[in-house]
């Protein structure tokens, strides 16, 4: 929990001030340098803190004014509504003003045929056509009552390449999805190609705000779970695109560096908070729930002892490739088949008596106090049997170039001999 801290008058008026002109919690404990919670708890106690949707209609209220519909029929109305977007006009009178002046105004029909219509329809829509003369055109495509063409299937049908209403057709009716028949992704259709809703900004911004709630708050506890589980099944076992590649390879050296930059002033500074007890309790309450389960159970613990003696794990098995791959004069010998006092070593040459170690840092940190303390005693244990060590650790195996370097390493260990 969060140590008390009382603020100063001066720190607790403009607390009250900035929160009620529209920064957040977050806001404010960046600028205070103080914990959230004890604005929060702060706020309380002032009786001003708000919930989200009371939070939404203050500020709201708090800058709307009434303004004139753009209609020009002389009404007021707020600016805005209670979801914050800016209105116009009344509901109903978005189109009047369009034709007020000019309710008679003609135009040529778009489709080149030469015949006039009104500019406006009776609700203010602007017209570019006259009705059916939509899909006319010059040249090629231009509209021919009796011209056929075959079924865009490949069925061989003849079938009249416009309809009544001059519309183009391509398949006869019913035959349009003989060509994605067993497709996953059938392809785009001509007008998805040319108006793709996905490209539109209104629409996109739409899908980032959506995107950034999570699925309880879009779906509720229950379909959330079922949500999670089947894109979890989706996923299982398929590698990602994006595994093992740099920043450069995804998005090119300029945008690369910038992403780098953003990064980098974003982590200054952070540091993950601790878990309260009540997050404790919660997380060991849950685990233990599923502890319950018989089959989660059983699938754990055999995970457990199947990853624990597991031989050879994943860097023993990369320098044994290396082994090969280069001729080096070592076999793999950390299963036990080969013992140097009560020591099992991961790699061995018993002509030149030299051992290879491969290690982590987490478990030798924990088992033996620190990295250095393991090297110690391990070079002291093996020298009593006349074996020296070359270590390969994990900060040379997570680098790109790793292969090199342990070949490097390991023939510079021989050489020293």
């Amino acid at each position: 929990m969060p140590k008390k801290i009382d603020f100063t008058d001066e720190q607790k008026r403009e607390i009250e001030r900035m929160y009620l002109e529209g920064n957040n919690l977050i806001s404010l404990s960046r600028i205070f340098k103080e914990d959230k919670r004890l604005i929060r708890n702060f706020l309380k106690s002032i009786g001003q803190m708000m919930s989200r949707h009371e939070r939404k209609v203050f500020l709201i209220s708090k800058r709307n004014i009434s303004v004139a519909c753009l209609c020009g029929c002389g009404l007021l109305r707020p600016k805005f509504d209670i979801n914050g977007k800016e209105r116009k006009y009344f509901v109903g009178h978005h189109g009047r003003g369009k034709f007020k002046n000019d309710k008679n105004a003609k135009i040529f029909c778009a489709c080149g045929c030469q015949k006039t219509l009104l500019k406006y329809d009776k609700w203010g829509g602007e017209r570019k056509y006259i009705l059916g003369h939509f899909r006319k055109r010059k040249g090629e495509t231009a509209y021919n009552p009796i011209e056929k063409i075959f079924c865009g299937c490949g069925c061989r049908k003849e079938i009249f390449r416009f309809d009544k209403w001059h519309r183009e057709r391509y398949f006869v009716h019913g035959h349009a999805g003989v060509l994605n028949k067993g497709k996953k992704n059938p392809s785009l259709t001509e007008r998805n190609l040319r108006d793709n809703p996905s490209k539109r900004p209104e629409v996109r911004e739409k899908m980032r705000i959506i995107s950034s709630h999570s699925f309880i708050e879009r779906f509720g506890e229950e379909k959330a779970r079922d949500a999670k589980i089947k894109i979890s099944n989706h996923i299982k076992g398929k590698p990602s695109h994006l595994k093992n590649r740099t920043y450069e390879e995804i998005h090119g050296e300029e945008k690369a560096k910038k992403l780098k930059e953003i990064r980098s002033i974003d982590g200054t500074g952070r540091v993950m908070p601790e878990w309260t007890d009540k997050q404790r309790q919660d997380a060991s309450d849950r685990y233990l729930k599923l502890w319950q389960d018989q089959e989660y159970r059983d699938k754990t613990l055999k995970n457990m002892l199947q990853n624990r003696y597991a031989k050879p794990n994943n860097y023993e098995r990369k320098i044994s490739d290396v082994c090969f791959k280069y001729n080096l004069p070592f076999v793999y010998c950390g299963d036990g088949t080969f013992l140097i006092g009560l020591k099992s070593p991961d790699f061995i040459n018993k002509e030149q008596r030299i051992a290879i170690e491969v290690y982590n840092n987490y478990h030798k940190n924990i088992k033996f106090g620190s990295v250095e303390k393991y090297k110690t005693d391990r070079i002291k244990y093996f020298a009593e049997y006349g074996y020296k060590i070359i270590f390969i650790g994990e900060e040379i195996m997570e680098e790109r170039n790793w292969e090199q370097l342990c070949v490097n390493k390991i023939k510079e260990g021989m050489k020293n001999e």
